[in-house]
């Protein structure tokens, strides 16, 4: 399963990169600063501070040590850190100790974020021209959170070996929801210890299981009860769980949890591929409906002849999801009462290629290499791999294992300057801005590329000053046609700087967020209320637009 996340965080940050350092007559510059702590303002010594470019090759091979061009370096006794003979272009600072959530610069004392939104914040992004020195680049580190408590059964006793975990909401796709961030296990006191939590409102979630389940003797005729997942203080029901809120450097103890239980059933099935045989080796995930949950809650996997049991499952609306090698993938709605059910039978759907090219004009100048296509199903989860895609030089390309499907096409150029998809077709429908079926091999599917996109850039200002690290985020005003190529999003520089490229032309709404949550602003009531503080701007083809913009709260 992948998730759309991660693109969308790079899709119009693509100033003029590192690259453009190549250039002899361009001088290097230096950056240099010091590492403090949040709340005591002293200096930290021994972190690790990490220098990554921020350019338009958006999908390079980050690897483990980040895109090319990634630079460490270790703070100093005094807390002191230096980065010298670095290449003009745009970077993102950042520092990792024990003990501390992962710190980034922030220019101005404009806080990075909070809660989840930490997760996703580059800070302020660094534009260092040629020959230029950075001084006093501080990065400000918060001291992590921690949670301590302990999961007894119902009568007192300590449970040993059970995943506990924080839960963070989050936006993601429009709604609100609750993302396992951070765990530890229970040990033989039943005690567990959560570090490295970011400050903001978490709750606590203890899981009896994941894998399969544990049996508890029932037969088909008789189901039984089973610890089941349970909320801190020991309710079932996420809705009323306690929320606990994580301070910078807190120390939170005596959290008990007593472990509940409720009546269960099973799952039980066989899945057979398209010629019939046990399909063995796949993934089978068990994901409860509109609870707000975005993780499992059950998990288990096809034996050599096919079948699969998931225990201990609470009655409900689920949708079970096989996964296997290659990114087949299959949906199935299951509703799971107390009493036991028939063995399912899936049979899956043969996968295909899908063969596709991509349309350009003669003088077009876009290197399609660097152009990636993604398949995106109805809720937003993708399908296969994006990188790796094979272009051919007369543009072909195919998208191989795709499991038949309604799917959303969507279309990532960052590495393409001045880029942006004209339209889009699947046979004889228009797939530009709205889902398709996807079913069978032989349909060809076009994607028309323009190289005359537009540009937007200018100044976030605050007060008359200039507002570094606020998130600039650029909307289409035609709410259908709002997905992953046409949104735009960067933080401003340490100037308070943006520049936004690869715009499809159009009519968009621009804003400047200060400590935004990423993906609030695709949550219904809140744009309606943010919309009234938007900046209307048309984008025309080969046009740049210049804004003065505002920054703003999100919306309560």
């Amino acid at each position: 399963m992948l998730l759309a996340l991660s693109p969308t965080l790079t899709t119009g940050q693509e100033p003029a990169g590192p690259a453009a350092g190549n250039d002899p007559e361009k001088k290097k510059g230096k950056i240099e600063g010091t590492v403090t702590h949040s709340l005591s303002k002293e200096t930290i010594r021994r972190a690790e501070v990490t220098l990554m470019p921020i350019n338009v090759k958006g999908f390079v091979q980050m690897g483990p040590d980040g895109p090319p061009g990634t630079r460490r370096t270790t703070s100093d006794a005094e807390g002191k850190y230096v980065f010298a003979d670095v290449e003009p272009g745009r970077y993102q600072l950042s520092a990792q100790k024990s003990g501390f959530v992962r710190g980034v610069y922030s220019a101005g004392g404009r806080p990075p974020g909070k809660g989840a939104s930490m997760m996703f914040t580059m800070g302020t992004q660094l534009e260092l021209a040629a020959g230029q020195l950075v001084a006093n680049a501080k990065i400000e580190m918060i001291p992590q959170g921690v949670i301590t408590g302990r999961v007894v059964d119902e009568e007192g006793e300590p449970i040993q070996n059970l995943n506990v975990s924080t839960l963070r909401g989050t936006m993601m796709r429009g709604r609100r929801r609750m993302m396992p961030m951070g765990n530890a296990q229970t040990n033989d006191r039943g005690e567990f210890r959560l570090i490295n939590l970011m400050p903001g409102e978490v709750m606590l979630q203890v899981s009896p299981q994941r894998w399969g389940g544990t049996p508890t003797g029932a037969t088909d005729k008789q189901p039984d009860k089973a610890y089941v997942n349970t909320f801190y203080p020991g309710v079932t029901e996420m809705a009323q769980a306690a929320r606990i809120e994580v301070t910078p450097g807190a120390e939170l103890s005596g959290y008990e949890i007593r472990l509940q239980k409720a009546r269960v059933s099973r799952i039980r099935g066989k899945v057979l591929d398209q010629a019939g045989a046990p399909a063995k080796r796949l993934m089978v995930m068990l994901m409860a409906r509109d609870s707000g949950m975005f993780s499992p809650l059950s998990q288990g996997g096809t034996q050599a002849d096919g079948k699969f049991e998931l225990l201990n499952v609470p009655p409900g609306n689920y949708t079970l999801m096989l996964q296997g090698q290659g990114s087949v993938s299959h949906r199935e709605p299951v509703t799971v009462t107390d009493e036991p059910g028939e063995e399912l039978v899936i049979r899956l759907r043969s996968p295909f290629t899908v063969e596709g090219q991509f349309v350009t004009k003669p003088d077009a100048k876009i290197e399609l290499a660097g152009v990636r296509v993604q398949l995106t199903d109805e809720e937003g989860v993708g399908w296969g791999a994006m990188p790796q895609m094979k272009v051919g030089t007369d543009g072909r390309f195919t998208l191989d294992n795709v499991a038949p499907g309604t799917y959303k096409v969507q279309v990532y150029m960052a590495s393409a300057e001045g880029g942006y998809p004209e339209s889009i077709r699947y046979g004889d429908q228009d797939a530009t801005s709205q889902a398709v079926a996807i079913t069978t091999a032989g349909t060809p599917l076009k994607i028309f590329l323009d190289d005359s996109a537009g540009t937007v850039s200018g100044q976030a200002i605050d007060k008359e000053a200039a507002a570094p690290g606020v998130m600039v985020v650029l909307l289409h005003a035609d709410k259908s046609r709002r997905d992953q190529s046409t949104t735009k999003i960067s933080p401003t520089d340490q100037n308070g700087r943006f520049t936004l490229r690869n715009v499809r032309p159009g009519d968009y709404l621009a804003f400047a967020l200060e400590d935004a949550e990423y993906g609030a602003w695709d949550d219904e009531e809140i744009f309606k209320k943010l919309e009234r503080k938007a900046t209307k701007v048309t984008v025309t083809k080969g046009g740049t637009e210049t804004l003065q913009l505002t920054p703003t709260a999100i919306p309560q």
